[in-house]
């Protein structure tokens, strides 16, 4: 179940972050190419 919930938690967060602008993203501090990245580290 654990990982269920990691899976979700990563793909929640590679859909949030890649439907911002490439200014949100930016302003953020982070490149498009670096979405895989954080959404796999993000908790």
């Amino acid at each position: 179940m654990n990982f269920l919930k990691r899976w979700r938690n990563y793909r929640r967060t590679v859909k949030e972050l890649s439907n911002l602008t490439d200014k949100d993203l930016n302003d953020i501090g982070i490149t498009r190419g670096e979405i895989h990245h954080i959404a796999k580290t993000s908790k």
